[in-house]
């Protein structure tokens, strides 16, 4: 695959992505493979920005984000556009039998069709895809499927981390408070920035004056606000010297949710360096 990167999007913003894709390399990768479709010498370039945004697609069809789902999709159908598709017949195949079968042309070239297969899964399926007739034709596979919790978070022994609450289960518009404690405790004198990945349960919202109040105060050196997350920086974190403050989150509406683990990370070593709580079970009622 091929995929191009930018530090912002079209409309800039001050938003964190980490992982193996974010909004920014998906709107940055469709706009490139537009601007190169069509000019001698790169369509194998094109052809692999095309299967990186099919590889990163989600399972109802889109991206990460309405503006990386909008050059996405636009991408596709340009370069779907050049393509001559003529009397396809496409069929989808579990275990070598023949589930469904759609006929393309060029009345239906730029639809996309979506096949439920959960009726014909086992431990191991084999699944197929097979094209006769004249042109070329795009599809992914998207397979999704539920992980127990693990027993124990994933916590380098080297920092660890625990978020206490004083209840799971309060009253809407009232809030409950939450009590962060990390300690980095390896080698090295000073580690130059963690980051902590603080997220809110659906139906609850953070107060954000206490995190303004945390980073005028020193105890924080900064935080990134997005929908119900909140990533908080920590430079120059002494090895021995723990981390401890407290946050609130306030119930907007009766809701039974869980909230996902928090997790914090060394910046610049987040593989050997990171720590995670078990997920926590809240409840909002009237």
């Amino acid at each position: 695959t091929v995929h191009w990167d930018s530090d912002v999007n079209l409309i800039s913003d001050g938003d964190v992505y980490w992982g193996a894709s974010s909004p920014r390399i998906i709107e940055t990768t469709g706009y490139a493979a537009m601007a190169l479709n069509g000019e001698f010498g790169h369509a194998t370039t094109v052809g692999g920005a095309v299967k990186y945004l099919l590889d990163h697609r989600g399972e109802l069809g889109g991206w990460m984000s309405t503006q990386d789902t909008v050059v996405a999709f636009h991408a596709l159908a340009e370069v779907a556009g050049g393509n001559s598709v003529e009397d396809v017949q496409v069929q989808v195949l579990v275990e070598g039998a023949i589930i469904e079968t759609i006929d393309m042309g060029e009345f239906n070239k730029d639809v996309t069709y979506i096949i439920d297969l959960r009726p014909y899964l086992a431990n191991v399926t084999n699944v197929s895809v097979s094209c006769t007739g004249i042109g070329s034709v795009l599809y992914s596979i998207y397979l999704e499927q539920y992980v127990p919790w693990p027993d124990e978070p994933e916590s380098s022994p080297f920092l660890p981390l625990t978020v206490t609450y004083d209840a799971t289960s309060i009253a809407v518009d009232d809030r409950l408070d939450a009590h962060l404690y990390l300690l980095y405790d390896g080698d090295a004198a000073v580690i130059k920035m963690i980051l902590v990945d603080l997220r809110a349960p659906m139906g609850f919202m953070f107060d954000l004056s206490e995190f303004d109040a945390l980073d005028a105060q020193g105890v924080i050196s900064s935080y990134d606000y997005n929908d119900r997350q909140v990533i908080v920086y920590i430079t120059d974190v002494e090895s021995g010297v723990p981390i401890e403050f407290d946050y609130s989150l306030v119930a907007e509406m009766p809701i039974e949710s869980t909230l996902q683990g928090v997790v914090a990370w060394d910046m610049y070593d987040p593989e050997n360096l990171r720590s995670e709580t078990l997920p926590v079970v809240f409840e909002a009622v009237e």
